[in-house]
């Protein structure tokens, strides 16, 4: 098969904005969830019946009140954060289609097979590793990397728990010092006194004294620790930190993304 020109033109802010666009509609589900959570009270959930006849395959074993919310926040969490790690895989392999459509364009004439290697061979062995491994790739050929990979293997390691053992942390989930450590990246509120002399994080709505000021606090880590045995509990606040997170970890890939482009002569499409 004989070799051709190739032109490559990307519009790497679509790839980014296809994926915003899928975490955006994960954190619109959760919004939505717990907006109901809250309203649901026990004579609700004890009365509510799907359909016209009420069945029970266990109605000895039905969930208490308490129980039932608390399960349904955890399911809340696991199908969340698989989704999230279901939406970041593909947004890795395309990150990674385009770096290779990058560095064929940078050789200026290609072989059709180079090609097919790119849509077809190589996507689906890049498909096939594991995260680690995805992000070891993306470094060793084209030099692209991210300070967010260890947030999102946390998460990722946070969700494999959730899967496998109910969120009860085991030896195989610990990533620091014996403990399984979630790190997220987000921005806050912080409010801060007259003199300046005191500060408190505003993580959930209060009222704040007169005279205090409310301050946009820079994107910080923040960490989260299970012990061995744990179970892993992420809030409606913490899970707002996750889509933040992972908007960071696109931004930052995408950057990367176009700088390699740049440097193999091909410039971002318009979109």
């Amino acid at each position: 098969m004989g070799e051709a020109k190739v032109n490559v033109s990307v519009n790497t802010a679509a790839l980014q904005g296809n994926y915003l666009a899928g975490i955006q509609n994960l954190l619109d589900v959760i919004t939505f969830v717990y907006s109901g959570h809250s309203s649901v009270t026990e004579e609700l959930y004890r009365e509510h019946n799907i359909g016209f006849i009420a069945f029970h395959p266990a109605s000895n074993r039905r969930l208490s009140y308490a129980e039932a919310k608390d399960q349904s926040t955890q399911w809340l969490l696991t199908s969340f954060l698989t989704d999230s790690v279901n939406v970041t895989g593909n947004f890795l392999n395309e990150c990674r289609r385009v770096c290779a459509l990058y560095r064929l364009a940078g050789k200026g004439r290609v072989t059709g097979e180079e090609l097919k290697d790119v849509s077809e061979r190589d996507w689906n062995r890049f498909d096939r590793l594991l995260f680690p491994q995805k992000f070891d790739c993306l470094r060793k050929e084209f030099d692209i990397e991210t300070v967010y990979e260890r947030h999102f293997l946390s998460l990722n390691m946070a969700r494999n728990c959730l899967v496998h053992r109910k969120g009860f942390v085991g030896p195989k989930d610990v990533n620091e010092g014996g403990k399984l450590v979630i790190t997220l990246h987000a921005v806050g509120l912080v409010a801060e006194s007259p003199d300046g002399r005191e500060k408190g994080v505003l993580d959930s709505p209060r009222p704040v004294e007169g005279g205090w000021r409310i301050c946009l606090e820079a994107g910080k880590d923040s960490h989260h620790s299970f012990d061995v045995g744990q179970r892993i509990k992420l809030e409606e606040p913490e899970l707002y930190q996750c889509v933040q997170t992972l908007y960071y970890l696109a931004t930052d890939l995408v950057k990367a993304i176009e700088s390699y482009g740049a440097a193999q002569g091909v410039g971002r499409a318009k979109s």
